[in-house]
């Protein structure tokens, strides 16, 4: 997996970037076809759809879909990072996704590859204890 550097709210758009291994600049395209959006943000309608469509085509489950794997911050060491797939954090007026592998967090947001507990230290710096995390495994 390559680390994708987002622009201001494109978190989704980099996650979806990495899991499917298609170009940011692609994905960004894919999520305005057909919209007079000014960007993928303010068509998220559309955006849903279009990442429902990108997984199909790229045989991963519907990252629209409902998450399943909740965990509070006192269960970290139960989460199971195998393989690919997504995770979805939650704070107190903001949330992220990011994308893992093999046990290797990708944030768009920072510079580089980390293990899990030092993403979640650094989350934990800027942000404070989040609130929910939540896994979804790409099989």
């Amino acid at each position: 997996m390559q680390l994708q550097k987002q622009g201001d709210d494109e978190c989704a758009l980099a996650v979806l970037a990495m899991l499917t291994d298609t170009p940011l600049s692609v994905v960004r395209t894919l999520a305005l076809k057909n919209t007079n959006a000014p960007s993928w943000y303010t068509n998220v309608k559309g955006f849903s759809s279009t990442i429902a469509n990108l997984c199909f085509i790229s045989g991963l489950p519907d990252l629209t879909a409902p998450y399943e794997r909740n965990f509070p911050s006192s269960h970290q060491s139960t989460i199971d990072l195998s393989g690919r797939g997504q995770i979805y954090i939650l704070w107190f007026g903001t949330a992220h996704v990011v994308a893992y592998e093999d046990g290797i967090i990708y944030d768009s947001g920072y510079e580089g590859p980390m293990p899990l507990q030092t993403w979640l230290d650094e989350c934990e710096e800027r942000h404070g204890e989040y609130i929910r995390l939540v896994v979804t495994p790409i099989k």
